[in-house]
């Protein structure tokens, strides 16, 4: 609108005194105050339209809502664990999963398996100074392992469970939705009050426990259960 209103008073101009009595440097100051007003406006447009941008994505996030993150305490009596044991420390995990299957996976427990209790690791210092991540399962009925397997007796103990409402597949619990959002939120996961977080092994105690609860009747989803105690 402006430059418009500089075009008609330039142009008034020129009608009352003409052209010959305009001088040069009239002319090139509101032809400069013109491209002036339209680089302005120019720039006005595309800063409006990246904020409209900025405002649409933000709507987008706005409306990719994750599954709500719940909590709930539990106690587990005392258990035995059955499965293949791997120093967590610099492990390269694609090789620990590789050679847990090459050495029989869960075809070796899942005879002993108790149910509902599917694939599950457990982090423990227990007979060793290593922390030592467990690949397998809660099992019954067995007395000795399997060749290249481990059974491990773990103490009762209660946990804090992290996990998400039900989602639709095990896809979904293993993706950002599930076990990603999870695992972050498990690090800073407030303890209920009375209680204190009884993750550094001892008492021969389980650290921390991964579960994949997966297609039951309600959905899938990946838990992580925090042992934790009263204070004393």
């Amino acid at each position: 609108m402006k430059t418009i209103k500089i075009i008609c008073l330039l142009l008034a101009i020129i009608t009352i005194a003409g052209c010959s009595a305009i001088p040069k440097e009239t002319l090139e100051n509101s032809e400069n105050q013109i491209n002036s007003q339209q680089d302005s406006e120019s720039e006005m447009q595309k800063e409006n339209s990246e904020i409209s941008e900025i405002q649409t994505n933000n709507q987008e996030d706005k409306n990719m809502d994750k599954p709500v993150i719940i909590t709930f305490q539990m106690q587990l009596d005392e258990f035995l664990f059955l499965g293949i044991e791997n120093k967590f420390e610099n492990a390269d995990m694609k090789s620990v999963w590789d050679n847990f299957f090459k050495a029989g996976g869960f075809e070796k427990i899942e005879p002993y398996q108790k149910k509902p209790y599917g694939c599950m690791v457990v982090y423990h210092k227990k007979n060793s100074k290593d922390l030592i991540y467990f690949i397998g399962s809660i099992v019954e009925n067995i007395d000795k392992a399997p060749e290249g397997y481990s059974l491990i007796k773990f103490p009762a103990c209660e946990f804090l469970v992290v996990t998400t409402e039900w989602l639709p597949t095990s896809k979904d619990a293993l993706g950002e939705n599930g076990l990603k959002q999870v695992s972050r939120y498990e690090e800073k996961a407030p303890i209920p009050s009375g209680y204190i977080r009884y993750s550094d092994g001892a008492d021969g105690q389980a650290m921390l426990i991964e579960r994949e609860n997966f297609d039951t009747e309600n959905g899938s989803r990946y838990e992580f259960w925090i042992p934790i105690k009263k204070e004393s």
